[in-house]
């Protein structure tokens, strides 16, 4: 059971990513520059998830638009 739920919990990572961030669909070819977004886009849903925050796009947009909050994630 501990091997199927790690599984779908990479999918779920996975998903979040290709989804909300358009991973798949990046521009985004040069150099670095892909490894480097990819690490953000990481350090935004592990910060998301640490702070029990599991609605990723509705999340992220309140941020936009709220910097306080934003900054009360960190």
């Amino acid at each position: 059971n501990e091997g199927i739920r790690g599984h779908w919990g990479i999918e779920s990572f996975h998903y979040i990513k290709d989804v909300v961030f358009g991973e798949d669909r990046s521009k985004v070819k040069t150099k670095n520059a892909p490894c480097n977004y990819s690490i953000i886009r990481n350090l935004v849903i592990s910060i998301l998830r640490n702070n029990n925050l599991h609605k990723i796009q509705e999340t992220i947009e309140k941020c936009a638009n709220n910097v306080p909050f934003m900054m009360s994630l960190i």
